[in-house]
């Protein structure tokens, strides 16, 4: 089980050193599943990184999350196995204290509400909001068929011959000539 929660004053006794940060994080996964219905299962996250203790108020995470998971295709909704890199890279600060430096710096700072810095709902968020938008099976990659039925078609987005293609074919195109004007205006 890899250590993702410190007291600040463990932290503090190793200031101005990095801890790394490597292991397996298969004890989130069950919250994850928890907090999110796209995910179908999870059978990996691995974090490698550091944190590192660059005051006694001031703590940054720097590391890269490996997740295994399974998620639903968003054409077909079978089932599509994924690996995926995510970035967390974080500075937190210890409560009430005051940063003093770079005024950037500190409003990039999350800070603590306790005297403990705990990663697992940064990790976990970081997980969730980096879910692909877009998955498809391999099958869907190679063969640019999307879902049809009668008087509708699923698009490619900038396939703008076949929208014009089928706005030919509407049964609204017969209007287009009521207003050729408002046509022309369209056009430039």
């Amino acid at each position: 089980m890899m250590k993702i929660k410190w007291a600040l004053n463990e932290l503090r006794a190793k200031l101005h050193e990095a801890i790394k940060l490597e292991g397996d994080l298969s004890e989130l996964i069950s919250s994850i599943k928890d907090r999110s219905d796209r995910i179908l299962d999870i059978a990996d996250i691995h974090i490698n990184g550091w944190l590192i203790v660059d005051s006694e108020d001031e703590f940054t995470v720097d590391a890269t999350l490996t997740v295994e998971m399974t998620l639903p295709s968003t054409r077909s909704l079978e089932p599509v196995d994924i690996t995926y890199e995510v970035a967390l890279s974080e500075t937190y600060i210890s409560p009430g204290a005051n940063v003093v430096g770079d005024s950037q710096a500190e409003d990039m700072s999350i800070e603590l509400d306790r005297d403990i810095l705990d990663l697992q709902k940064p990790i976990e968020d970081s997980i969730l909001i980096s879910l692909p938008t877009k998955v498809l099976t391999q099958d869907e990659r190679e063969s640019h068929i999307f879902p049809q039925g009668d008087d509708w078609q699923v698009l490619e987005e900038g396939n703008e011959k076949a929208t014009s293609s089928m706005n030919e074919d509407s049964p609204f195109s017969a209007l287009r000539d009521l207003f050729p004007e408002a046509d022309e205006g369209e056009r430039e």
